[in-house]
C-alpha cells in the first residue's frame, strides 16, 4: 500500500476562487468510480453540493475565503492487497484519527482501475478553531506516518511506502497529468531533455536554455545541497529542480550531460516542422483553407514544433502558453476545419445547428463538448473584433491630432 499523492487545492485566479475545491469533490464522488456512491464517507455529507456548501460556510464564518481552498490525499493499494470493505475501513480510520472533528472532509474508494485507491478531500479551514491547515517540513514523519502505520498494522496490512516528494503539487497539475495533458512541469522537463542532448558542458546547457528564454536562480539547502530554480518563458512562477522529479535536479542534469545522454524516447519528440510548414503553405496556395483556418493550423503547429525553429524567431512566452493548452487548440482546429468555419457567421451558424440538434436528439457528451468549443471560437472572434475597433479608434484619434 502507498500514499501516492498529497495535493493542495489552490485559489483560482479567474471566476469562482473555490472552483478547484468543487471540482475535486465532484471528482471524488463520481458514482461511476465509487460503485454508485457505495464506498463514500465523511463528516460533512455525501452529496457534492452539500459537502461544498458546508466547507464554504466554514470559510465564510471565519473570513477565510481566499488562499488555499483545501487538500486532496490519495491512498493507493496494490492489486489484490485488500477488499473495498477493508480499504474503506482504513481510509475512514485515518480520517477520524488525523482530521477528526477539526476539519470537514469527504472520502471515497474508487474501484474503477486495477488497484483500489481512496481519495480524501478536506477543507483548508478548521471548523473548530478557524485556523488554516498548514503542512510544515517534517510533519509527515511526526504526525501522519505514525497514524497511517498504526491503522495499517491494526487491519493486517503492511506499513506505507512513500513517495520522495509528498507535498506541493497542485490539484490542477495532478488532474492535467491524469488526463495526459501538457503541464508546465512537462514543458520544462522536455526543454531540459532537448538542451541536455545538445550540450557538451553545463555552461553550454545554460546557454541553450537561455536561448529558449529561460532564467535561473541558484541556491543551497542544508538538507539537499545545491539546487537551481527554472523560470520558463510565459510561466507565472519558477520551478525548483526537485519539484521536476528524478533526473532533473542540478546534480542529475550535470551527470546526464557528462554521460552524453541522447534525446529521450521518441514519444516525447514532436513532428518534423518542415513537413507541416509545407503542408500549410500548399493548403493556402490551393485555397483549401481560409485565413482564419490557416492561422489556427499555424498556431498549433508552431506550438508543437517550436524547438526546431530559430529560437530568436518565435515568441518563447506565447508558444509555451499555446503548448500548455495544445489539447484545446487542437480541438478547436479540428472543429474549424471539419465544419468549414472561416468567419464569425460560420461559427454562429454551427452553434445554432448544435443547439437545434440538442433539442431534437437530447444532450450528449459529444454535443456538449462541440458547443463548448464553438463558444470558445465565438469569443475569439469577438475579442478580435474588439481589438480591431480599438485600433481603428486609435488611428482616428491620431489623425485628428494631425
Amino acid at each position: 500500500m502507498a500514499i501516492t499523492k498529497l495535493l493542495h487545492l489552490k485559489q483560482r485566479k479567474k471566476g469562482n476562487s473555490s472552483s478547484g475545491l468543487y471540482a475535486c469533490i465532484k471528482y471524488i464522488l463520481n458514482d461511476e468510480k465509487t460503485e454508485e456512491n457505495l464506498w463514500v464517507g465523511g463528516n460533512c455529507g455525501v452529496e457534492v453540493k452539500e459537502v461544498y456548501d458546508v466547507m464554504m460556510d466554514t470559510k465564510k464564518e471565519y473570513g477565510k475565503m481566499y488562499g488555499r481552498q483545501g487538500y486532496h490525499f490519495v491512498i493507493s493499494f496494490q492489486p489484490g492487497e485488500a477488499t473495498e470493505e477493508l480499504v474503506y475501513k482504513v481510509v475512514s480510520e485515518f480520517c477520524e484519527k488525523y482530521l477528526g472533528d477539526n476539519y470537514e472532509y469527504v472520502f471515497a474508494i474508487h474501484n474503477d482501475k486495477g488497484h483500489l485507491h481512496g481519495h480524501i478531500c478536506f477543507n483548508s479551514v478548521s471548523r473548530t478553531t478557524g485556523y488554516k491547515y498548514r503542512y510544515e517540513q517534517g510533519d509527515w514523519e511526526k504526525y501522519i506516518q505514525p497514524i497511517t502505520d498504526r491503522v495499517c498494522e491494526k487491519n493486517g496490512l503492511e506499513k506505507l511506502h512513500y513517495e520522495n516528494r509528498r507535498v506541493g503539487k497542485s490539484y490542477g497539475e495532478h488532474l492535467a497529468e491524469t488526463k495526459e495533458q501538457m503541464t508546465w512541469k512537462k514543458i520544462i522537463q522536455l526543454d531540459i531533455d532537448v538542451a541536455i542532448s545538445k550540450s557538451n558542458s553545463f555552461d553550454d546547457f545554460l546557454n541553450r536554455m537561455k536561448q529558449q528564454g529561460y532564467d535561473f536562480r541558484f541556491g543551497k539547502l542544508k538538507e539537499h545541497g545545491n539546487y537551481m530554480t527554472f523560470y520558463a518563458p510565459g510561466a507565472e512562477r519558477g520551478r525548483r529542480d526537485r519539484s521536476l522529479g528524478e533526473g532533473y535536479t542540478l546534480q542529475d542534469i550535470q551527470k546526464r550531460i557528462l554521460a552524453k545522454e541522447k534525446v529521450p524516447d521518441k514519444k516525447t519528440r514532436f513532428p518534423n516542422v518542415k513537413k507541416i510548414s509545407n503542408a500549410g503553405q500548399t493548403a493556402r496556395r490551393k485555397n483549401i483553407y481560409g485565413k482564419y483556418q490557416v492561422r489556427k493550423l499555424r498556431k498549433v503547429f508552431r506550438a508543437k514544433n517550436y524547438r526546431y525553429l530559430n529560437p530568436y524567431a518565435v515568441d518563447q512566452r506565447n508558444v509555451r502558453k499555446d503548448l500548455l493548452h495544445i489539447q484545446k487548440l487542437s480541438e478547436e482546429c479540428r472543429l474549424v476545419i471539419q465544419n468549414h468555419i472561416r468567419s464569425e457567421n460560420d461559427a454562429k451558424q454551427l452553434y445554432q445547428e448544435l443547439r437545434k440538434e440538442e433539442k431534437e436528439m437530447g444532450v450528449s457528451e459529444e454535443l456538449k463538448n462541440q458547443k463548448k468549443i464553438t463558444r470558445r471560437i465565438l469569443r475569439e472572434f469577438q475579442q478580435e473584433k474588439e481589438k480591431d475597433l480599438l485600433i481603428t479608434k486609435g488611428v482616428k484619434r491620431s489623425g485628428k491630432r494631425k
